[in-house]
């Protein structure tokens, strides 16, 4: 599910082709819309999970500020490149 949303979210459009959120109406639930995620999903989302611990272990156990990272807000990136470059605001 969180695909279709990322895909939303970085394409601003809704794509209805192979999309589990264009069969949803006002009255569908999120236990419905996960209940047709097909199975394979779960399958291979676990696989990457167990496939990714022993690599990424490393980086988990860094502080927080130097591994969570994620959508910056555009005054943050702004201020953060500032810093970075040295420039005044």
């Amino acid at each position: 599910m969180a695909g279709f949303y990322e895909a939303v979210y970085r394409n601003g459009v809704f794509s209805r082709r192979r999309n589990l959120l264009a069969l949803a109406d006002a009255h569908t639930t999120v236990d419905q819309l996960t209940a047709a995620v097909p199975a394979y999903v779960l399958e291979d989302i676990a696989e990457q999970v167990e496939l990714a611990e022993r690599p990424f272990a490393p980086f988990r156990q860094l502080p927080e500020g130097q591994r969570v990272c994620g959508p910056v807000p555009l005054p943050q990136l702004r201020a953060l490149l500032r810093d970075h470059l040295g420039e005044q605001p």
